[in-house]
């Protein structure tokens, strides 16, 4: 498993053409990739395949990339940031400008810092309600930093996959 950022120096395409789709080894790797995906494909078994791709990584280890250091350190206070924090919070406490924090996330993480905050939230919330420390939904969304529990439902349900209450029951059973 990648750190967040980490992958972006490996791939030959920026993260952001990569995000929300799935790419060939050889689209994400280049001719490298091509011959990867034989080699995968001809492994004799999953050992095999996962040891021919940690060789093919290590082979490609990138040198270190201050701008992947920050941005790493970025995500690390963002995921401990109290709830609320806006994107501009975040750019100014980084010292960049909000259009700058964009451009890197985008390039290094493939989406943008909200979509980020919004995530830390929405598993912070799948959190409380698998462990069952949670009330009535609209004090969760209260607290958790949304205007009104339509808007925390309507969210938690597009990344969970389901809406809280159904959640919920399937963490009970």
């Amino acid at each position: 498993m990648f750190r967040p950022a980490a992958f972006a120096a490996y791939a030959a395409l920026p993260m952001s053409e990569l995000a929300d789709r799935g790419v060939s080894l050889p689209e994400a790797f280049g001719a490298g990739g091509k011959a990867l995906e034989r080699e995968v494909a001809l492994a004799p078994d999953v050992r095999a395949a996962i040891a021919a791709i940690e060789d093919f990584l290590r082979a490609r280890r990138p040198s270190p990339d201050p701008r992947v250091e920050k941005l790493t350190a970025i995500v690390d206070w963002m995921l401990a940031a109290p709830v609320g924090t806006r994107v501009g919070e975040v750019a100014e406490r980084h010292g960049l400008s909000p259009r700058g924090l964009q451009r890197l996330f985008r390039r290094y993480l493939g989406v943008g810092p909200k979509w980020v905050l919004q995530r830390y939230r929405l598993h912070e919330a799948a959190e409380r309600i698998a462990s069952g420390r949670y009330r009535e939904w609209a004090e969760v969304a209260l607290e958790l930093g949304y205007a009104d529990q339509a808007h925390f439902i309507r969210d938690f349900r597009a990344v969970i996959g389901l809406p809280p209450q159904a959640y919920a029951a399937a963490c009970r059973g």
